[in-house]
């Protein structure tokens, strides 16, 4: 796959900003020694390296909304499906007790 780097930074910066991450772009992710970013950022920082591999069909996601504020875990949905659409790819995600809104 002959890839230019142009078309790498610019899936990049799609993701970064589908996922509403542009503003900690430069940050650390961080562990449990090192302060990073927010647990809902690290998860979207997991879903965006899914979604940076430009071979993968099919993304299958596991309770990646556990712990997630309602608001945050219907954004976050509501990127992946964007994200999938624009680079034709498709998503399994389970959800334990989603709410009526991202149904």
């Amino acid at each position: 796959d002959n890839v230019t780097q142009q078309e790498i930074d610019d899936r990049v910066n799609f993701v970064l900003e589908g996922l509403g991450l542009s503003h900690v772009k430069d940050t650390v992710v961080g562990d449990e020694n090192l302060r990073g970013v927010s647990g809902g950022q690290k998860r979207r920082v997991t879903v965006g390296e899914m979604l940076m591999s430009t071979t993968s069909r099919v993304l299958c996601l596991d309770n990646i909304t556990d712990g997630l504020a309602s608001t945050d875990s219907f954004s976050l949905i509501q990127q992946i499906s964007e994200a999938c659409k624009k680079h034709r790819t498709a998503a399994i995600i389970t959800l334990l007790q989603p709410s009526d809104e991202i149904i």
